[in-house]
C-alpha cells in the first residue's frame, strides 16, 4: 500500500533561475544541486528539478502549497514582487 507522497519532480529549462526561485524567494531547503537537476525538501516532501529541453505546454499541471492564512497575504506580496507571475487571483476558501 502507498503510505505516502515521495518526492514530485518536475522539468526545468534553467537550473541556477529555478534553484534561486525554490530555495531564495520559496524557502525550500536545498539538498543538493548539480548541472542537470537538484533536490530540495519542503516539510516532508522532496522536490527534485530535471533540466530538460522546454516543451509545448499542452496540459494542466496544479501543485498547492500550505501557507498559513496569517502570512497568506505577505506570502502573495512577496511573491509578487520577485516576479512571480500571477495567473488567477484565489478564490478558494
Amino acid at each position: 500500500m502507498i503510505s505516502s507522497l515521495n518526492h514530485i519532480t518536475l522539468a526545468v529549462s534553467d537550473i541556477n533561475r529555478s534553484v534561486k526561485f525554490y530555495k531564495d524567494i520559496l524557502g525550500f531547503e536545498g539538498h543538493v544541486v548539480w548541472d542537470q537537476g537538484a533536490y530540495f525538501s519542503v516539510g516532508s516532501l522532496w522536490l527534485c528539478l530535471s533540466v530538460d529541453p522546454p516543451c509545448e505546454k499542452t496540459d494542466y499541471t496544479h501543485i498547492a502549497f500550505t501557507v498559513d492564512p496569517a502570512d497568506f497575504k505577505s506570502c502573495c506580496q512577496s511573491l509578487l514582487k520577485n516576479g512571480v507571475e500571477q495567473w488567477k487571483d484565489n478564490s478558494s476558501e
